[in-house]
C-alpha cells in the first residue's frame, strides 16, 4: 500500500519561532523591567492582562500570514512564541494573540529561545535581539533581528467604573474589530541575495580583494551557481508554495522579490543562480548595480541604495495589499530600509559557510 501523498503546503510549511518583543510593542513593559525590576514588570503585565499589547515590528507580517492561512483553509507558515517572559506575565501575551486572531502552533515561556529552536523544528527565528539572531544562525537556523518605526497604534477599549478594561458583554469585544489590525490578504518577501538567500562567496572576494577581483571572479564563475545562504531553505519552501498557489492560473498570496546591488556579470550570475535553484520570483528582480569599478579602488563606487527602490516597489498598486518584509545582511542598509518597511538584519556568516555548496 502506497504512502498517502503529502499536500504541497504541508510538505513545504515554514515553521517560524518569534519572540514577544518582535511580535508586540513591549517598550512600556520593558522600561518597567529595566528601571523597576522583575516584580514590578510582572505586576504591570498582570494588571494590564486584558489590555491587548500594541503591534510590534513583525506584527503585520504575522497577522497577514494568519489571515492567509484562514482564507485558504490550510497553512503554509506556522508561528511559535519563544519568550523569556515569566509565566506570571504571559497571560497578557496569550490574550493579545487571541484578540488579534494570531494563529500560533505553541509557545515556550521563561526560557532562552535559541537552545530550543532545533527541538521545536524552527526553520526561521525572528527576534529583536541581534546577539540571539547571530547565535541562532551559528547553529544552522535562519534568523534575523527585525526593526521598523513603531507607531503608537490606538487600541480602542472600554473601561468599567474602576478604570479597568473588561472583556465581558459589549464593553470589550473578544476579538479585534479593526480590520486594519487583522492583517493583509498577501505577504511580500523581499530578499537580498549575497549572505541572505545565497552564500557570501562573492561578497568575501569584494571585501578582501577589491572590486576589480570581484568582477573578474563573477565573470569566471558565470556558469557556476552560487551556493546556499541562510535563507535559501526558506526561499525554496516558499517558492514551492507559490508554484502550488499559481497552479491552474491561480494568484499567489505570497510574493517573492529580490533587491541586490549586483551588477554586470554579477547580476547575470544571480539570474542564472535563482533560475538554476528553482527559486520562484513572482515579484520584482531588482539588480540595482554595485557602482563603477575603478582601478585601485578597494570598495564599490556610488552603489545605489535600496530603500528608495523598495519603497517604490511595495507601494505599487499591485503590491499595496501585501505586508512587506525585507531581509538583508547589511546593517547600514537595514538602517535605511527599516524606515520604509519592516526589515530583518541577517547576521553576516562570511563566505561559503552555509548549507550545501554546488559541485
Amino acid at each position: 500500500m502506497s504512502e498517502p501523498e503529502i499536500h504541497p503546503l504541508t510538505a513545504n510549511m515554514v515553521n517560524v519561532g518569534i519572540t514577544t518583543g518582535a511580535l508586540f510593542d513591549m517598550r512600556e513593559a520593558d522600561n518597567i523591567y529595566r528601571t523597576k525590576g522583575l516584580r514590578a514588570y510582572i505586576d504591570h503585565m498582570q494588571a494590564t492582562k486584558d489590555i491587548p499589547l500594541r503591534p510590534g515590528h513583525a506584527f503585520n507580517f504575522v497577522a497577514s500570514a494568519s489571515r492567509i492561512n484562514r482564507d485558504i483553509g490550510d497553512a503554509f507558515i506556522s508561528f511559535r512564541i519563544l519568550s523569556r517572559n515569566d509565566i506570571a506575565a504571559a497571560e497578557r501575551v496569550a490574550n493579545s494573540l487571541n484578540y488579534y486572531k494570531l494563529q500560533t502552533s505553541g509557545a515556550l515561556y521563561n526560557v532562552p529561545p535559541v537552545p530550543f529552536l532545533k527541538d521545536t523544528n524552527i526553520d526561521w527565528f525572528i527576534t529583536t535581539n541581534p546577539e540571539d539572531a547571530a547565535q541562532a544562525l551559528a547553529n544552522g537556523i535562519a534568523a534575523c533581528s527585525i526593526d521598523s518605526p513603531l507607531s503608537n497604534t490606538k487600541i480602542t477599549l472600554a473601561f468599567n467604573r474602576h478604570g479597568n478594561a473588561k472583556r465581558i458583554g459589549l464593553e470589550l469585544p473578544r476579538y479585534c474589530e479593526d480590520e486594519t489590525l487583522l492583517g493583509q490578504p498577501r505577504i511580500h518577501m523581499v530578499y537580498d541575495l549575497d549572505q541572505t538567500a545565497l552564500n557570501g562567496e562573492s561578497d568575501a572576494v569584494a571585501r578582501t580583494q577589491g572590486v576589480q577581483k570581484y568582477f573578474k571572479h563573477e565573470t569566471e564563475k558565470f556558469d557556476v551557481l552560487i551556493g546556499e545562504g541562510p535563507f535559501f531553505k526558506i526561499a525554496s519552501k516558499f517558492s514551492r508554495c507559490i508554484e502550488h498557489f499559481e497552479k491552474d492560473g491561480g494568484k499567489s498570496p505570497l510574493i517573492h522579490s529580490v533587491a541586490t546591488i549586483r551588477g554586470g556579470a554579477g547580476s547575470l550570475r544571480a539570474v542564472k543562480t535563482v533560475n538554476g535553484h528553482h527559486l520562484r520570483i513572482n515579484g520584482a528582480f531588482m539588480a540595482l548595480g554595485c557602482g563603477l569599478p575603478r582601478e585601485g579602488e578597494i570598495s564599490f563606487v556610488n552603489p545605489l541604495q535600496k530603500d528608495g527602490p523598495i519603497k517604490t516597489l511595495i507601494t505599487l498598486p499591485e503590491y499595496q495589499d501585501a505586508a512587506a518584509l525585507f531581509l538583508d545582511d547589511s546593517a547600514s542598509t537595514i538602517e535605511k530600509t527599516k524606515k520604509v518597511c519592516p526589515s530583518g538584519l541577517v547576521p553576516g556568516m562570511g563566505a561559503v559557510s552555509w548549507g550545501t555548496q554546488p559541485k
